[in-house]
């Protein structure tokens, strides 16, 4: 064969092989202009390889590739899951750091105050108190054992705001009596669902908030009670994340202020070292809680508190038996979720890792959802 028609096969394979690499750019080129600009730096007196490496160095240098544009499917899934470990391990390195300089820091506090996590429901429930254009309510919305509740009643007491509690289970008549009583009064309202089990409370309240006028429209009769009523104090409704796909809290959203409340998880491990110092609970439980859960409570530190107190010498081994989010199968789901990586092989290696199926995955995923941890 001749040398020219040897080397011109050479160029076109070159060309071939580049016009594959071109392929994998997402971004808009013009190919031809570029496969041309190439052609006036190939050598024919040079090695095939000699050349292939001048043409990757210019489309570098042109800003066109990359070195992962040059590896294989297998090589960019290795490389991915790498660069995943590398990241991981620099976050988790920089959270170790900064929990142990907030340790410290708390630890010399003489008087710890955990209000200042909650400053943000502070602010909207004065807006709320002061709001003289007619809305009457706020919806506090946040994930279940954080302190939501506590808080706005430590907050209101402290100001020396009078307040009505009304938690879970109530009847109309009673729910109606109270409004009643107190026209003008501040009610806060938690385990919201349950109240709103009962219709007749549903109608109660909306029409508190629509325009004031609350009307008694129950067939049973009342005593020493009217028939219709003006609301013209307020409320607040403490719900939990999953509360609030339900059409009667959606119904709420359109007649109230709406605030969603979430600790971030380096303010959120911080508040839990406050909490510890105030009520004198081992930083060891925080610092275990920290290692283990996924997003943990402070009815999570609460609860530990407890176990350790009874079974000081196995207290670890038993918070993790009573506590369902430690599950490491659902660990493992919220892992997966974090990744770049397609659903099919998100499940294929839920499956790898423990054998349990498609249909697993997404249970856990649901749970993940209403944890708000995804």
């Amino acid at each position: 064969m001749e040398p020219k028609t040897e080397k011109k096969r050479e160029r076109e394979r070159l060309i071939r092989r580049i016009e594959r690499i071109l392929d994998r750019i997402e971004k808009e080129i013009d190919r031809k202009t570029i496969l041309a600009k190439l052609e006036d730096y190939l050598d024919d007196s040079l090695s095939y390889s000699e050349n292939y490496r001048i043409a990757i160095d210019k489309l570098k240098e042109w800003g066109l590739i990359t070195d992962f544009d040059l590896m294989s499917e297998k090589e960019r899934k290795e490389f991915i899951r790498r660069q995943e470990a590398l990241v991981i391990r620099s976050y988790e390195e920089e959270v170790r750091r900064y929990m142990l300089e907030i340790r410290k820091k708390i630890e010399k506090e003489n008087i710890p105050q955990i209000e200042r996590f909650f400053e943000p429901i502070f602010e909207k429930i004065d807006v709320l108190l002061n709001d003289n254009n007619g809305t009457r309510g706020l919806v506090i919305i946040g994930e279940t054992g954080i302190g939501k509740t506590f808080n706005v009643q430590r907050y209101l007491q402290k100001r020396g705001i009078s307040y009505t509690l009304i938690k879970g289970h109530i009847t109309p008549l009673a729910l109606y009596s109270q409004l009643v009583e107190n026209p003008d009064g501040l009610f806060v309202f938690d385990d919201v669902l349950r109240i709103f089990e009962n219709k007749e409370n549903v109608a109660i309240l909306l029409g508190a908030l629509d325009d004031g006028i609350v009307k008694w429209l129950s067939p049973q009769k009342l005593i020493a009670l009217p028939n219709i009523t003006f609301f013209s104090g307020k409320m607040i409704f403490i719900l939990n994340k999953s509360e609030e796909k339900n059409e009667f809290v959606e119904a709420l959203f359109d007649r109230c202020y709406v605030y969603r409340f979430d600790i971030p998880y380096k303010k959120r491990i911080e508040m839990l070292y406050t909490y510890a110092k105030m009520k004198g609970i081992p930083f060891e439980i925080v610092d275990f809680l920290r290692e283990r859960f996924l997003m943990p409570t402070l009815r999570d530190l609460n609860r530990a508190f407890a176990v350790w107190k009874t079974k000081p010498s196995d207290w670890k081994r038993i918070v993790l038996e009573f506590h369902d989010e430690l599950n490491e199968d659902l660990r493992l789901v919220y892992e997966l979720e974090k990744k770049p990586i397609s659903v099919k092989e998100k499940i294929e290696k839920f499956f790898e890792e423990t054998g349990k199926s498609r249909r697993t995955y997404f249970r856990y995923k649901q749970k993940l959802k209403a944890l708000g941890l995804i």
